[in-house]
């Protein structure tokens, strides 16, 4: 791990890193984008740890695997004065793949997730040199002004905040907790996105609702529907089901405007 001349702070975070040629940094979402289909971000928390959010990850990908999953590459190793973990295989959508790498100690994990288009060789050796290019400066404090875009009405609620990452806010009871990591926790959680159209909304929508049956959630039943907020296409989705024996139910709805797409999400569980 070295401090390179072209490396470049992303904000809200400790990590500096060298971006492929041609991805500029997209400072209030915490990545280097070259459009959306080719794109490196980064997040950080310290609120959680390597170790938990590699916990995390084993339990994700172990379910993935068990329902037909091939990673292409995995290590995890010593990375300066931290341990790494690198993963590399498919993405989300069929036509892209992905690099992630997490860093971090018992004190902090940050992730860096590099997206391509399946089989642009050029691109995916690109994104694993500038994520190998990451310098961790403690002597940054994050500046966490630059985010959260919303504002989120929560007297006469138990909900505090709880964690942030450079995209997304956690809320939970109390405001304790690792969200992040532990998806059987009751909690809101509000992301940000590049903007979509209404395709895109609707496309996003689904595939968060894949990524909590990757993640083991059973569900039994259902709704999705158009609506709007202040005037804005929103995609709504309505879920029962269970996650590790507990019954939950989760409300989510992603809707975007012409600078920011943004997803809101809660999730309780009863018992």
């Amino acid at each position: 791990m070295a401090k390179n001349q072209a490396s470049v702070h992303i904000p809200g975070t400790r990590v500096l890193m060298v971006p492929p040629e041609g991805y500029p940094l997209m400072a209030s979402l915490g990545r280097f984008e070259k459009d959306p289909d080719y794109f490196i971000e980064v997040d950080e928390s310290g609120s959680s740890s390597f170790y938990k959010r590699k916990s995390h990850i084993d339990q994700v990908i172990n379910i993935a695997k068990a329902r037909g999953l091939k990673l292409y590459y995995e290590k995890e190793f010593n990375f300066g004065p931290y341990r790494a973990y690198l993963i590399y295989g498919p993405e989300n959508n069929p036509d892209r793949e992905q690099i992630v790498m997490i860093l971090g100690n018992d004190d902090f994990v940050t992730t860096l997730s590099g997206v391509f288009m399946k089989g642009d060789h050029s691109a995916r050796n690109a994104t694993l040199k500038s994520i190998l290019s990451a310098y961790v400066d403690t002597s940054i404090k994050p500046d966490l002004s630059l985010f959260a875009n919303y504002r989120l009405e929560l007297s006469g609620t138990p909900f505090k905040y709880c964690a942030h990452t450079a995209k997304s806010y956690y809320y939970t009871p109390g405001g304790v907790g690792d969200p992040q990591n532990d998806l059987g926790m009751t909690q809101v959680l509000v992301t940000e996105f590049p903007p979509m159209d209404r395709k895109g909304i609707h496309n996003f929508s689904l595939t968060e609702l894949d990524k909590y049956r990757q993640a083991g959630f059973d569900i039994s039943s259902e709704t999705q529907k158009d609506t709007s907020v202040g005037g804005l296409f929103a995609s709504q989705v309505i879920f029962h089901g269970d996650f590790r024996k507990k019954a939950t139910t989760v409300y989510q709805l992603v809707t975007s405007n012409d600078r920011v797409g943004v997803l809101f999400c809660g999730v309780a569980f009863n018992g």
